[in-house]
């Protein structure tokens, strides 16, 4: 089987699936994916973006975040929106969407109204030449879960019982086949929602693609093997990682490729962490390190970024499996080699693990020195970096582990004028 036709026949069956829905009157499709058939689930979605003409369908995937109940329609009106605008502005005036006319969202009664007002100005623009119009609904983040499960169900109410939901406006969510989050809300609303597991094989269709480029060349040979690593970590297949891992690091060790060598003993670690089998875990990443480190060396790029990310992995193995005063030293010495390299992102990551790891020993007096050099790395940051980085929770466990009222003032004081005001009330919804 061909590689590319391998892609396109996985993208078929979702083709299919997807025909199976717009052939019913259901309003909301929700689709439970593995996670390892995500890409090909958003490779569908990506193709459907472009309008299609002969059939009439247009995606639209939105992804804003999901903030709570009662704000998430009209947010994703608003997002709906800003996209048709910055489309209007690409397009250069070629667009049929030049006769759309941005609706006055503030005159809606709801959310969900807004979220209608802004669909139906698009549908209203292609008239007769779009049959079906799909909102991909994918937030980038879920700040309140049970929520989220909340407005879907709220959505097949709506479906059910409000006129001003167009005849041509569908709904598709994915949901992870293997936890899936909102399978409940969807069973009992099979009126309004359809649930389709589609057969996808990305993992499949990936290594019928590596066997076609395999020309017997120690690349091609590797690159099947390292494929393989990871379809084991995925399927959970102990006997199959190490087969695989076997036949792939003796590849990389004898052309001297320091950084794939490295990046393949993180990744078959990674295996052993999701099996639980820490002191594997442990010695494959400590092997990565003497390989990365010899990388740093030549100057190979990127070997030491692989250095600190495997001195890193190497504490989170022995936090995982409860080796607490193993963890804390592991993490100390890549905060103290990520302090010599440079890299500000690692050593506050390092140092809060550090910290947190000596918080559980109950060791609070030193769980508190580590915290403040996270803090210390926090301050070098740029504002942009602190807000995106892990700092949010050194502030969590200082406050925690503060040795009395004044310094959990002076604590809450410094992290306020570093985060804003709102980052603990923002920290604690989140983890709600």
């Amino acid at each position: 089987m061909g590689g590319e036709n391998a892609i396109q026949k996985e993208i078929a069956k979702l083709t299919e699936s997807w025909q199976a829905f717009t052939d019913g009157d259901q309003g909301i499709l929700h689709w439970l994916i593995k996670p390892a058939n995500v890409p090909l689930a958003n490779t569908f979605i990506k193709i459907k973006e472009q309008f299609d003409v002969d059939n009439g369908e247009w995606f639209i995937q939105l992804a804003c975040e999901f903030r709570d109940l009662q704000s998430y329609a009209a947010d994703l009106a608003d997002e709906l929106n800003e996209l048709i605008e910055e489309g209007l502005q690409e397009a250069d005036g070629e667009s049929p969407l030049n006769d759309w006319h941005k609706p006055d969202v503030h005159s809606a009664s709801s959310g969900f109204h807004a979220l209608f007002l802004s669909c139906d100005a698009i549908l209203k623009v292609f008239d007769k030449e779009i049959d079906v119009l799909t909102l991909s609904i994918c937030p980038s983040a879920i700040k309140k879960p049970d929520q989220y499960a909340q407005w879907w169900t709220w959505a097949c109410k709506v479906r059910r019982e409000y006129q001003e939901w167009h005849p041509k406006l569908k709904l598709l969510v994915l949901d992870n086949a293997e936890k899936p989050f909102l399978h409940q809300v969807f069973a009992q609303n099979l009126d309004v929602a359809l649930t389709q597991t589609p057969p996808l094989d990305f993992n499949g269709a990936a290594r019928a693609i590596a066997e076609q480029a395999n020309d017997g060349s120690d690349t091609g040979q590797f690159r099947l093997h390292l494929l393989d690593m990871n379809n084991a970590i995925g399927e959970k297949d102990k006997a199959k990682l190490e087969r695989a891992s076997a036949a792939a690091i003796p590849i990389a060790e004898k052309n001297q490729w320091l950084d794939i060598w490295a990046t393949t003993l993180m990744t078959r670690a990674g295996g052993w962490l999701s099996f639980k089998i820490f002191d594997l875990a442990v010695k494959d990443y400590r092997l990565a390190q003497s390989v990365a480190t010899q990388g740093v060396e030549k100057n190979i790029p990127g070997c030491n970024k692989l250095l600190l990310q495997a001195m890193l992995f190497e504490g989170t193995a022995y936090f995982m499996a409860d080796y607490l005063e193993h963890a804390a030293k592991a993490y100390q010495n890549a905060a103290q080699k990520a302090e010599e390299l440079q890299d500000l992102w690692i050593r506050l990551e390092a140092w809060r693990m550090a910290s947190l790891s000596m918080e559980r020993f109950k060791r609070t007096d030193i769980a508190w020195q580590f915290a403040n050099h996270a803090l210390a790395a926090g301050r070098e940051m740029k504002q942009e970096e602190r807000e995106q980085s892990t700092l949010g929770f050194v502030g969590q466990a200082m406050l925690r582990i503060s040795p009395n009222a004044q310094v959990k003032q002076e604590v809450k004081k410094a992290f306020d004028q570093m985060l804003g005001d709102e980052w603990l009330a923002q920290l604690e919804s989140a983890a709600a």
